[in-house]
């Protein structure tokens, strides 16, 4: 790092400490801000809000990937950013970002069968004709449980 890298981290530091979220979305917004490394660092106590605020617009979307944070990405998810990516998350990826998936309506037959089984009962609440394969899948205690909560929840139940 030069000098003048370390001054510009010292100097969004400072920014860091004493301005207000909607301070720092003015900033990020306008360009204002030259170096993104502070609140990438852990340094900050409510870095995944500043990571919310990045991900809404758009912003330093590689970065945010790599933080691996699964709420952040499921945010990335839900507006439409880093598609080339989607695919692979549906495939094997964390409860919140196959969420925001099948929120969208996205890659229904891979999250069918998800290893998460909170995400198949999704599916198969959100699309009725995926119950029934949904339910022949469980035991027969299951099927009893989660057949009664999915019917009661579907207003047009197949």
């Amino acid at each position: 790092m030069t000098f003048d890298n370390d001054q510009e981290y010292l100097n969004e530091l400072i920014h860091l400490k004493n301005d207000s979220m909607g301070l720092f979305e003015i900033r990020l917004l306008n360009g204002d801000i030259t170096c993104i490394d502070p609140y990438f660092d852990g340094r900050a106590i409510l870095q995944r809000s500043y990571h919310f605020i990045m991900a809404r617009h758009g912003l330093y979307i590689d970065k945010l990937i790599e933080t691996n944070n699964e709420y952040v990405i499921a945010e990335i998810v839900r507006c439409g950013y880093a598609q080339e990516h989607y695919e692979e998350w549906a495939d094997d990826s964390k409860y919140e970002i196959q969420e925001a998936l099948l929120e969208k309506g996205l890659y229904v037959d891979m999250l069918s069968q998800s290893k998460n089984d909170d995400i198949r009962f999704e599916v198969a609440k959100r699309y009725p004709d995926r119950t029934l394969n949904y339910l022949k899948s469980l035991d027969d205690d299951k099927q009893r449980h989660f057949g009664f909560q999915l019917l009661m929840s579907q207003t047009k139940p197949n």
